[in-house]
């Protein structure tokens, strides 16, 4: 009697810590409201799951405020408006704009998940550039999914990036005929006889016009020659007869010799100007010579240059023909790709998989369950961990780890043949071991309205199930039958769970009520919470090799 009444006051103790932990846990809410001390901000959503008003909004890990109203935005209808209540002391800055028109260097305000219970809360970054956020201003930099949640939307949206790779595979086929049609093009005019045999007419043409530039210069000195041999035999070598004739016009009249005086200046005047224009043609031909020869060696070194840029030309067209043909023959990657259609196909049923794969990932919902009961006759605590694994709203699964205090029991029998004849020919000895160990349950639920059959493994041997849910789940009877050799009977367990609050609940029931010899009454408590982050576990694990 005194063993039951000193369990029966540890079970009390601990519910009265259950209800003193959830009590401190429901009022240690720091509450802001609309007045001197705050001001209001709102932000544009596209995912406010898990957000509530009261929320709260921290900066750096330190609370500064909460979240005020939520709702659909009036402008946007496919955005959620959230206005949230700042306090006056934590600065805030509006950001600039860049050439873009995108906010830049301002406040951002970012929706985190808040712990494995499955709650968000608000995360604001200051700023750095432009002015203060006042009551009534706008949020413009928003991140609505961060961590696990924005690394699924985007393996969501994966299969968007092979319609861009489809689309740029046939640009590329567009390029490589375009190309083609320009090598064939250059083929047509420089290439085979017809090309070489236009090369040749600009050759000859360049030289016949080297030759005719040289005659005219020839001609010219050779006139220049004659103009000389004139002068020098016509007048300078009849310079006595010029002077008998001056002479004699001396004689006649004064004004004769003056006419002879000044038409002798004139003569001289005239040679000079001869001589003059001698040198000017002599200088003007050996400048033309040198602009001549260099202008030929220039369009030499052009020729020269141009023959190697189309022996380049040759050899690009002649890879670019290897690469086509095997393209076309589908040799190399991107000849499977263009021309065989089963790499593409793949592409797309991976694509898919994956699509369906993360789809129903982001719709398995993971739940943990931690349990500890107390057995008042062993006066001794059971403890669970739970692992509820729900696909759908009508099935499930369960994995379960037990630490039982009546620990493992194994069994061994020994079978002994003996020739002595003072002794049994055949000893049979049955021994039984229990040891402390973790117990193991993995068991497979289907729900029918408020009824839910299970069976499976239940800490370590078969066994069936039975749950009905009343109150949205909030209550629940349990009914276990497992264990069918350990005892003269089955062992039969039954219990109740009633959710007080919240994540939490408390239990309580009769376990092996058909072997009387070891039937037992607990009671006790537990907390169970939804884990998103064990979605990505799930898609992370390497699976494993047989």
């Amino acid at each position: 009697m005194g063993k039951s009444r000193s369990a029966f006051v540890v079970g009390v103790v601990v519910l009265l810590g259950i209800g003193a932990a959830t009590f401190v846990f429901s009022t240690s809410h720091q509450g802001y409201e609309q007045g001197e001390n705050t001001y209001r901000l709102f932000a544009r959503f596209t995912d406010v799951s898990g957000l509530n008003p009261g929320t709260r909004v921290t900066v750096a890990g330190v609370q500064v405020g909460e979240i005020y109203r939520i709702g659909i935005d009036p402008s946007s209808p496919d955005l959620a408006r959230i206005t949230i209540l700042v306090d006056n002391a934590v600065e805030l800055h509006s950001g600039v704009k860049n050439k873009r028109g995108l906010w830049s260097n301002g406040t951002t305000i970012t929706r985190k998940q808040a712990s494995m219970l499955g709650d968000h809360y608000l995360e604001l970054s200051r700023g750095l550039e432009g002015t203060r956020l006042r009551d009534g201003d706008e949020i413009q930099t928003v991140v609505s999914a961060s961590g696990l949640g924005a690394v699924m939307q985007q393996l969501e949206q994966s299969g968007k990036l092979f319609e861009r790779f489809e689309r740029i595979f046939v640009q590329i086929e567009a390029i490589a005929t375009d190309v083609k049609q320009v090598t064939t093009a250059i083929a047509q005019i420089f290439g085979g006889d017809e090309g070489t045999e236009r090369l040749d007419n600009i050759a000859i043409n360049i030289s016949n016009a080297s030759k005719d530039l040289t005659s005219i210069t020839d001609r010219v000195k050779k006139l220049t020659d004659d103009v000389h041999s004139f002068l020098s035999g016509s007048l300078l070598g009849r310079g006595e007869q010029i002077g008998t004739i001056i002479q004699n016009v001396e004689k006649f009249s004064t004004n004769a010799a003056t006419l002879s005086g000044n038409a002798s200046s004139s003569v001289g005047r005239i040679l000079r100007d001869v001589e003059a224009v001698t040198r000017d043609v002599r200088t003007l031909i050996s400048g033309s010579r040198g602009q001549v020869e260099s202008s030929l060696g220039s369009i030499r070194g052009t020729l020269a240059s141009l023959t190697k840029s189309l022996d380049k030309v040759d050899g690009i067209m002649n890879n670019v023909n290897e690469i086509t043909d095997k393209v076309n023959s589908g040799q190399g990657t991107l000849g499977r790709l263009v021309n065989d259609d089963t790499a593409i196909n793949r592409i797309e049923e991976l694509v898919k998989d994956t699509g369906d794969v993360v789809k129903q990932v982001s719709k398995l919902e993971t739940r943990i369950d931690l349990r500890s009961e107390f057995y008042f006759e062993q006066s001794a605590m059971k403890n669970y961990l739970r692992l509820r694994l729900q696909p759908k709203e009508d099935k499930y699964y369960i994995l379960e780890l037990v630490d039982d205090p009546r620990g493992k029991t194994t069994t061994q029998q020994v079978v002994t043949t003996s020739n002595d004849p003072n002794m049994p020919s055949t000893l049979n000895e049955t021994s039984s071991t229990t040891r402390d160990g973790i117990k193991v349950s993995f068991q497979f639920a289907k729900r029918w309205y408020f009824i839910t059959g299970r069976f499976g493994i239940f800490e370590g041997s078969g066994g069936l199930g039975l749950d009905l849910e009343f109150f949205d789940d909030s209550l629940r009877f349990t009914t276990d039958i497992f264990d069918f050799t350990e005892n003269e009977y089955p062992r039969l367990r039954a219990m109740a769970n009633y959710e007080f609050f919240k994540h939490f609940y408390v239990t309580a029931g009769v376990d092996d009520t058909l072997n009387r010899s070891s039937m037992d009454w607990f009671m006790g408590g537990g907390i169970r919470f939804t884990d998103d982050d064990l979605k990505g576990l799930l898609i992370t694990a390497p699976t494993p090799s047989l």
